[in-house]
């Protein structure tokens, strides 16, 4: 099983880059691969039904479906390492935003939806289901790319902070986590002055 790492603090913009736009994705590919098969699909049904009645023409409809996979494939990227409210949240809206997109395509090609043409409830409703899945998606992707990376930020203090407090035996070379474990360890070590014999 392949981990998904952070760029290192002070690699630059572009290695945060490319973890979001490339590493991400490409790590629930390569973990979960049936779920690109099932994205491709997915972004297909995105794109036609985002194309309905030309309210996002090409190249746009595309784009839009693109992106949502893109951010849903990001998603299932950290669910070895995040599975908290924004990772569920993101999962589940993506999951609905999916199918939902794909029956409404599945009801334009069958012809079903013909039947509301004029209905303003019906346009209202197809208009909330063409803007507020993708932004509710988009949206919790965001707060869990942003929770994610605090979270990372706040382990690599906390990893700076134990490596500066690390003290080394002047007597065996040994490490420990501060300068009172050395004192402890001095009972302990066999190259301290008092256990050495004369």
């Amino acid at each position: 099983m392949t981990t998904l790492t952070l760029p290192q603090q002070g690699t630059g913009r572009l290695a945060a880059l490319y973890w979001r736009l490339i590493a991400l994705p490409w790590h629930a590919i390569k973990v979960y691969p049936p779920v690109l098969l099932i994205a491709s699909s997915a972004a297909y049904a995105s794109a036609q039904f985002a194309a309905q009645h030309a309210i996002f023409p090409f190249p746009f409809n595309v784009m839009q479906a693109v992106a949502f996979e893109w951010v849903y494939l990001g998603a299932l990227a950290l669910a070895g390492q995040r599975r908290g409210l924004w990772f569920y949240t993101t999962v589940g809206f993506g999951a609905f935003t999916s199918a939902l997109y794909m029956f409404l395509h599945a009801a334009t090609q069958n012809g079903w939806l013909r039947q509301f043409d004029g209905d303003p409830l019906a346009q209202f409703l197809f208009a909330l289901a063409h803007a507020l899945p993708l932004t509710l998606v988009g949206v919790s992707y965001m707060l869990l790319i942003h929770v994610h990376l605090q979270d990372a930020q706040t382990r690599a203090d906390h990893d700076a902070k134990v490596l500066a407090e690390r003290r080394q035996c002047p007597y065996c070379g040994e490490w420990r986590k501060n300068q009172e474990s050395v004192y402890s360890h001095y009972r302990t070590c066999l190259k301290h002055p008092s256990k050495v014999q004369p």
